[in-house]
């Protein structure tokens, strides 16, 4: 299984700029999976830094983090 991890540039503006502090990490499980937000994420194992500009997530995002995680 793969976890995707993006930031939400959006989010980070928004709260700059209504002075909020709404979570920005977007975690989801698969590349179509449910985002789940979080402002905090801690992990161990594989992890994979990844910028395709050319070949976007489906949320649209261009830079990710990916880890590996093993099932129980």
């Amino acid at each position: 299984m793969t976890l995707y991890i993006a930031v939400n540039r959006n989010r980070i503006q928004s709260n700059r700029k209504n002075g909020l502090d709404e979570p920005v990490l977007r975690i989801c499980q698969g590349k179509r999976g449910r985002p789940v937000y979080a402002n905090e994420f801690e992990t161990v194992g594989l992890v994979r830094v990844i910028y395709r500009p050319d070949q976007p997530l489906p949320c649209g995002a261009r830079a990710w983090i990916e880890i590996e995680v093993q099932k129980e």
